[in-house]
């Protein structure tokens, strides 16, 4: 049986359930002492359900501490939560953050600039085969010590609208133009520019910066696009970004006429891929689209007893199963004619192939001032062009 139906069909078993999922091998606050150089440092462990104990030990310089939310399980991966802040008074960087399972990578997340007191955010999860697994390794790659004080690259582009190009600087070309350099993305990337100019040949125009996620949020672009008067003469592959990581922008193209006038930065195919506490009232009711809108949308018609149109929602699958124990009904015990107010999730998840998703940490808030918290994740697919809860 899928383990969140437990929820809404016997609510008995909730209490032993809600704790299962995600307190399996889940550190709480865990802070990791500063290690010294090629010294691993213990973080903690992870459970497996139905297999082996996993230590997690962070292997970094004694500049870097990691502080860590949680080490756990999100459904069948590994998932790391933290946060590593740079404790020294120098200025940082490092190549990548990579993650090893008993000595063989699984994954990484690329490396950044750390001013003193700075930090960036780790967020990860992996799936594998965990069977004789021992040891999850994080470790800290390319690490050099820049200099004492913090770098502070100008000028600064204000986080801009979606669709809305914000003016980043000019570009006076020798004996040329003077091109105006806007950038087109979502408020969720801030550019900082250390260069908006002409390159060392005096032909080319350059432009070196960091693309950062201001949000709290894991997004992903399908490419960054160089524009001269709408015709597009350059181009870097996209990537996800975790919340607070960057992206190193470091370009040179020439492709400008005596008539130009402006090169637009343009981000293309921007996503939300994970989403960090979101909640939803009644209202989510008139349109359920994405995966935390469709969970919410399934509590809300439960509580109203609308069981058809909570029935929509579901996979063919996990119909059939709730029909065969009864069917949706059984979820009014769940409500004991409570009426649901508000209902709120940790996080939202989407794979990067858009087929499936999954909502983390369900909280019900009801209209007599009950809270009601469920640790346990809702898997979702893709069916019939919509999510579905599976």
């Amino acid at each position: 049986m899928k383990k969140w139906l437990i929820v809404v069909i016997v609510v008995v078993v909730i209490g032993a359930l809600a704790g299962f999922f995600l307190s399996q091998g889940e550190a709480s606050n865990v802070e990791t002492p500063s290690p010294d150089k090629e010294k691993p440092v213990t973080a903690g462990t992870i459970q497996v359900p139905d297999g082996p104990k996993i230590k997690v030990v962070f292997n970094g310089p004694s500049e870097l501490r990691a502080d860590w939310e949680k080490l756990g399980m999100a459904g069948f991966q590994l998932q790391i939560i933290g946060t590593m802040t740079n404790i020294s008074e120098q200025t940082v960087k490092f190549s990548e953050i990579a993650f090893l399972l008993d000595d063989q990578q699984l994954a990484y997340i690329p490396g950044q600039t750390l001013n003193p007191g700075s930090q960036t955010k780790i967020v990860k999860g992996f799936p594998g085969d965990y069977e004789n697994a021992k040891v999850l390794e994080i470790k800290i790659k390319g690490f050099e010590v820049i200099d004492g004080s913090a770098a502070t690259p100008e000028p600064t582009t204000p986080g801009a609208p979606d669709q809305t190009p914000v003016t980043s600087g000019t570009i006076q070309v020798p004996n040329g133009p003077k091109i105006k350099v806007v950038f087109n993305g979502p408020p969720e990337l801030k550019a900082i520019w250390e260069k908006v100019g002409m390159a060392s040949d005096g032909f080319q125009v350059q432009l070196i910066g960091t693309l950062t996620n201001v949000s709290g949020q894991t997004v992903e672009f399908s490419e960054i696009e160089f524009f001269f008067d709408g015709r597009q003469v350059d181009f870097i592959e996209g990537r996800t970004l975790f919340p607070g990581e960057a992206a190193t922008i470091l370009k040179s193209f020439s492709g400008y006429t005596d008539e130009t006038k402006i090169l637009e930065i343009k981000v293309k195919g921007f996503e939300v891929t994970e989403i960090f506490g979101s909640s939803f009232t009644k209202e989510v009711l008139e349109n359920p689209q994405g995966p935390g809108e469709i969970v919410a949308a399934f509590y809300f018609l439960l509580n109203e007893k609308k069981y058809s149109k909570a029935a929509e929602l579901l996979t063919k699958d996990s119909l059939q199963l709730i029909e065969s124990k009864g069917g949706l009904k059984q979820g009014e015990e769940l409500f004991r004619e409570r009426q649901l107010k508000q209902v709120e999730f940790w996080r939202v998840s989407i794979d990067t192939d858009k087929s499936r998703a999954s909502v983390d940490d369900l909280t019900l808030y009801f209209t007599n001032g009950d809270k009601e918290t469920y640790k346990t994740s809702v898997y979702l697919i893709k069916e019939d062009s919509g999510w579905k809860m599976d």
